[in-house]
């Protein structure tokens, strides 16, 4: 349409629980991860007329919440080789990602709004990251980290959304799958004690049609 365009947005809210498996042997390490929740979505869509500003050139709009189940894994396997503070670390890990989201509504502006059937996404993913670092100081130290990696899909879709205006017939647009591989470029900074540490932690993948960026911040305390 050369008059207008459409502006979407969509903020989650994701209440998870799961459990992990932790264990160092000499320089490896190995880590397993489960965990399984429960999102909360808002969507809106809003067609805009682009001669004006967003907030004074929206013509239509309509909005929607729904739900949806989520179910995440992980295996990884590391080794870290020390020379003096410094340590180069290779590492390899097995991810696996699940949405399920329910059916919803939109309500708003008649002719935009429209019903969106359920949906179901999966993708199993395989991951080979260098890490190089250095630890500084004992008792209280502190540890700055890089890694570059390559993210390689192994199954799994993205669902395809199928929807109907008000009484409309069904249409379906077939998702856009981002490209089987990604690379990886990543950071962290720990400080912490024998006990307990904190970190900050960053990365980037990037691959054929998505970027994705990850910023985390974590924590342990043993008792």
């Amino acid at each position: 349409d050369d008059v207008a365009q459409i502006g979407e947005q969509t903020n989650v809210s994701l209440l998870e629980a799961g459990v992990y498996y932790r264990r160092n042997v000499g320089g490896w390490l190995f880590a397993a991860r489960g965990a399984a929740g429960y999102g909360w979505f808002e969507g809106e869509r809003r067609f805009i007329d682009p001669a004006t500003s967003t907030s004074a050139g929206v013509l239509r709009s309509a909005s929607a919440n729904w739900g949806g189940f989520t179910g995440s894994a992980n295996a990884m396997v590391a080794y870290e080789a020390r020379f003096g503070r410094f340590y180069v670390r290779p590492q390899v890990s097995l991810d696996y990602l699940y949405l399920a989201e329910g059916e919803r509504d939109e309500e708003g502006d008649i002719g935009l709004g429209v019903t969106v059937e359920d949906r179901t996404s999966s993708r199993l993913s395989a991951a080979a990251e260098l890490a190089f670092g250095a630890t500084f100081g004992r008792d209280n130290w502190w540890r700055p980290e890089i890694r570059v990696g390559y993210r390689q899909h192994l199954a799994g879709e993205i669902g395809d959304t199928t929807a109907r205006f008000q009484n409309g017939n069904p249409f379906t647009l077939v998702a856009t799958e981002p490209g089987d591989g990604a690379v990886i470029v990543g950071f962290s900074l720990k400080a912490g004690t024998p006990m307990s540490y904190v970190a900050v932690e960053g990365d980037l993948e990037t691959a054929e049609g998505e970027d994705r960026y990850n910023l985390r911040l974590a924590g342990r305390m043993m008792f």
